[in-house]
């Protein structure tokens, strides 16, 4: 424990879960600000969104936190045709209970990647980052890392905290099939590993 809590300069063994559409500035700042580590999450949103947020958390803490991307591949354009599709059937739904519905540009549907955000991370200096769905980049983690940015991957298997652990991550973060949300799983996302974090975790002890 005393290795983790200098690792990433908190006072207490606690890291905030980076939760896309929950997690605000406020909240991470107050975890930040008590000791453990606050975590931002960043996954998709645009170089100037992510700007934004990062500036917002630094005026409500001193302390550090994480920032948290989408390693993931998927590309960052949007079929306007899918879109539009989307919507008819969104709009369907909204009349048939009487909610109101308003169509937004197709712009506002890009889903940035990390290779979008990560100047803007260089920039503020932000001192610890994590990855989830994914290995980032070689270079990608030697840019963070020659600037002193501790960096943390996400496994949902063996083979995966091997990979991770290899390619030079600070910390895995180790989620068994219990976690809320969304599996960072990325080796194999169709057939997603079915082992409970009492026993993956050992497993992962014994091999990193």
């Amino acid at each position: 424990m005393r290795d983790l809590k200098h690792l990433l300069d908190i006072s207490y063994p606690i890291i905030q879960a980076p939760m896309l559409g929950v997690t605000t500035p406020a909240m991470v700042a107050a975890v930040a600000n008590a000791g453990g580590l606050g975590s931002l999450p960043l996954g998709g949103l645009s170089p100037e969104k992510t700007l934004a947020l990062i500036k917002e958390t630094k005026a409500r803490t001193s302390k550090p936190f994480a920032v948290n991307l989408f390693a993931h591949s998927l590309t960052s354009e949007v079929r306007e045709e899918d879109i539009q599709k989307m919507e008819n059937y969104l709009e369907v739904l909204h009349k048939r209970y009487n909610l109101p519905f308003e169509r937004k540009p197709i712009s506002s549907y890009r889903f940035y990647n990390h290779l979008d955000q990560i100047d803007v991370l260089l920039d503020e200096q932000v001192p610890i980052v994590s990855f989830t769905f994914g290995l980032p980049e070689a270079e990608v983690l030697s840019k963070l890392k020659d600037n002193s940015i501790r960096v943390i991957g996400t496994a949902t298997s063996v083979k995966e905290a091997v990979l991770l652990d290899k390619a030079g991550m600070d910390a895995v973060v180790i989620q068994g099939i219990e976690g809320g949300g969304h599996r960072g799983s990325f080796i194999d996302t169709k057939h997603l590993p079915q082992v409970g974090l009492i026993s993956l975790l050992p497993q992962v002890v014994d091999t990193v």
